[in-house]
């Protein structure tokens, strides 16, 4: 009998009709910086002609990362001298639009990491042009095992059918042979598992983001993720649409991480499981932050309208960073991000298949490439 935790949702979530348990939170011990040996963060802010903004990005090498538009809703974009490419991980958020937008491929070519993007309207999956912001992780070195600093996780699963094990893949816990299982549990219903990377490596808590990958035009959902008791894995799982928002086969691009600076310098991430409430202050386990202020003020979100939040993200940098949106939403409903103001305060705005404003459960993640406040 196999029993899950649920992350979310703050209950237990059975399988073989056991009863229901409550979730007890496990608290990280250390707040220290861990970031991965390379990362990349820019804000696409010119959709006529892919310029990456010089303001808004910043890198692990220091590199300027610049970018083009061969086509409409098609982007390329470079960060030159990253060229240890032996996996990598790449997520996608549309910014300031109800458009879509994924990843099509990455490389190295030309001495440059080159990320090629696609966007793409609701419903009739037109190309078309929009701003966006785009992260990359690469994490192939670091010593595994022992008290596992990192915490974190990536894969990318190059089909949308059932394959035992994703191409690119890494984890705190396996390294660059870390072991993954992707079962498909139906239509774009897809259930990613991680092995080893459950209690007590991994407390309760964390955030995973997915961005669909290739030229099929398609979107995802991370729906829930959970440690599996009895056993040393955690599952993610995962759905795919098409622009109508319906269920569709798909590859993608998964990552899952605890500290909130994996991917930058500083950062915070929040889940917010209560979309429709005015305000709303994550638990302890839904949320983290570094650097944290002394006394500890936690991110918080506010609601002034249907689909729309501000969540609050305190002690972080302006420039230099970017926000990672995902939609937690089981049958189709996407999330996108409206820009981040000085303070730090994240726009969330989520939307319907359609692209009509809607509530959604959603992940915020504030990634901030400058040290300091």
């Amino acid at each position: 009998m196999r029993r899950s935790t649920w992350i979310l949702g703050l209950a237990m979530m059975v399988s073989s009709g056991c009863a229901q348990e409550a979730l007890s939170p496990v608290e990280e011990t250390s707040s220290a910086v861990v970031t991965p040996r390379n990362w990349a963060l820019g804000w696409v802010d010119t959709p006529a002609t892919g310029h990456v903004s010089t303001t808004w990005q910043a890198t692990s090498s220091g590199a300027v990362m610049t970018g083009a538009r061969p086509a409409p809703g098609r982007y390329e974009i470079y960060v030159p001298g990253m060229t240890s490419f032996v996996g990598g991980n790449v997520l996608v958020t549309p910014y300031a639009t109800s458009a879509h937008c994924g990843v099509v491929s990455w490389n190295v070519i030309a001495g440059a990491l080159k990320i090629d993007v696609q966007c793409f309207a609701p419903v009739t999956g037109a190309a078309v042009d929009a701003q966006f912001v785009v992260s990359y992780v690469l994490e192939d070195l670091r010593p595994v095992g022992g008290s596992d600093p990192v915490r974190a996780a990536y894969m990318w699963y190059s089909n949308g059918s059932p394959a035992a094990e994703p191409t690119y893949r890494w984890s705190s816990i396996g390294g660059p042979g870390a072991l993954f299982t992707t079962t498909t549990t139906g239509t774009g219903k897809y259930r990613v598992e991680m092995h080893g990377m459950t209690a007590p490596q991994l407390p309760p808590g964390g955030v995973a983001q997915v961005t669909a990958y290739g030229a099929a035009k398609r979107y995802c959902n991370v729906t829930d993720w959970a440690n599996l008791i009895g056993t040393a894995s955690r599952f993610v799982d995962v759905r795919c649409f098409d622009p109508t928002g319906a269920l569709a086969n798909s590859a993608f691009a998964l990552r899952f991480w605890t500290r909130p600076t994996w991917g930058a310098r500083e950062g915070g991430y929040a889940v917010d499981i209560s979309p429709s409430s005015a305000s709303f202050t994550p638990a302890a386990v839904h949320q983290s932050l570094f650097p944290e202020l002394v006394p500890l003020t936690p991110i918080s979100i506010t609601r002034p309208s249907a689909g729309s939040w501000d969540a609050s993200v305190p002690a972080m940098t302006w420039t230099g960073s970017g926000a990672l949106v995902g939609s937690l939403d089981p049958d189709g409903a996407y999330c996108t991000t409206a820009g981040w103001n000085p303070g730090v305060h994240v726009q969330v705005r989520c939307f319907s298949p359609t692209g009509a404003a809607a509530d959604a459960r959603f992940t915020v993640a504030y990634l901030d490439g400058v040290d300091g406040p």
